[in-house]
Formats: C-alpha cells, structure tokens, sequence
C-alpha cells in the first residue's frame, strides 16, 4: 500500500442491544500486521455510545441511533469516530463524534474538541462510501422507520 492509502477492514454490523444502537464498523490500519483486540475495541464503542446517549443527545433531533464507526490505528495513536443519524422537522442530520488517544492507550481516550481533526484522508472511503449509502436510503425509502431499517442492513465492502 502506499503512503496515500491504508488498508480498511469492514468488521461488520454491530448491534448493541441494550443500547438499541446499530453502526456498520470498519478498521483502519496503518500497520497491517498490528494484532488488534476487536473485543476491547467492541467494549469502548458500547461505552461510547452511552456517552453520546446521556452527553451529547439533546431532546431537539429524533436521533436514529444507526449509522457508521471505525477505529483507526494510526501512527501515533488510535481515533474512534461514530457517525449517526438524527432527524429534525424532515431534514436528516449528521451528526460525528470522534475520540483519540496517544500510543494504544484506549482506555484513556478523550472526545475531540473542534479543534482537532476527526477524520484523515485515509478515512475517506468510508465516509463517501456511507454517504452514498444514505442517499439510497433516503431516495426510496418513504418513512424515518424505511431509512433505518436500511441503515442497518449490513454491506459487503467499502
């Protein structure tokens, strides 16, 4: 691979229960050979996500709780970035969260501020290749029920 590209695993969709959360989750690598403990990565997102249910939800946005994560192994550190969808008086939103760490240290990662990056070009497959899929969604889909039904339905491959 070069220095442009790095490789991204599509882990699958994941189903937090508990939560009601569904994400389509990928991996992404700097170090293709770096053994990852998917368990640990699986057990911070639940974590997360309750995060963003009791900190970052507000009562404004019907939030769908269904969209797309992936966790980056970087060079320097480890990113977890969720991405979601919310709708508000028919307009759909974004909406994006994203964590770091320094080293593999995932227990202390912390929430970015706007003043830090959340997504890196090596990323972008992923996030266009999830847009695209919500536009599908939304393009035949005549129910808030229809579109979330879709966005949890598993893909192959970005």
């Amino acid at each position: 691979m070069s220095n442009k590209e790095r490789k991204i695993k599509y882990a699958g969709l994941l189903q937090f229960d508990n939560l009601d959360w569904f994400l389509r989750f990928y991996f992404v690598q700097a170090d293709e050979n770096e053994i990852v403990n998917e368990g640990e990565i699986k057990s911070k997102l639940s974590s997360l996500l309750r995060e963003i249910d009791t900190k970052l939800c507000t009562t404004e946005f019907s939030y769908q709780k269904a969209g797309f994560a992936f966790v980056h192994f970087g060079r320097r550190g480890v990113t977890i970035s969720i991405w979601h969808w919310a709708e508000w008086d028919g307009t759909w939103e974004l909406f994006n969260n994203a964590w770091y760490c320094y080293g593999r240290n995932i227990a202390e990662m912390e929430l970015l501020d706007r003043k830090e990056p959340v997504i890196s070009h090596y990323d972008l497959p992923i996030i266009l290749s999830e847009l695209a899929s919500f536009k599908n969604a939304m393009s035949d889909s005549a129910t808030k029920k229809d579109i979330r039904n879709k966005l949890v339905t598993p893909i192959r491959q970005c």
